[in-house]
């Protein structure tokens, strides 16, 4: 029930939201075979050591011609994926829980 409250005046979400970064952009930042993680993207100065702490998200927004090696603690969307060259699983992006009546 928690999980379901309202966005009523004064709600305030308590999920953090991912800093969001497009592959063309870090493409021109970073050289070949670099590895994408929190401490390369402070090194170049596209986030803060503040920031360290949220999650970080890759969108895709085109086709790169460089390669990357992505490091941990960086979430991919699935267009990066098909621009990277990871294999992505069609059925698992598309499938999202069905609700069925009310409750």
């Amino acid at each position: 029930m928690i999980d379901r409250l309202k966005k009523v005046r004064g709600f305030k979400s308590h999920k953090t939201k991912a800093i969001v970064f497009k592959l063309p952009v870090l493409e021109k930042k970073l050289k070949e075979n670099a590895i994408i993680n929190k401490e390369a993207l402070i090194k170049i100065g596209l986030l803060s050591k503040k920031d360290s702490e949220r999650r970080v998200k890759i969108l895709g927004g085109g086709e790169i011609k460089r390669n990357f090696k992505i490091g941990e603690g960086v979430e991919l969307s699935a267009s990066a994926k098909k621009a990277i060259g990871i294999s992505v699983d069609e059925s698992a992006i598309s499938a999202q829980p069905s609700r069925t009546g009310k409750k």
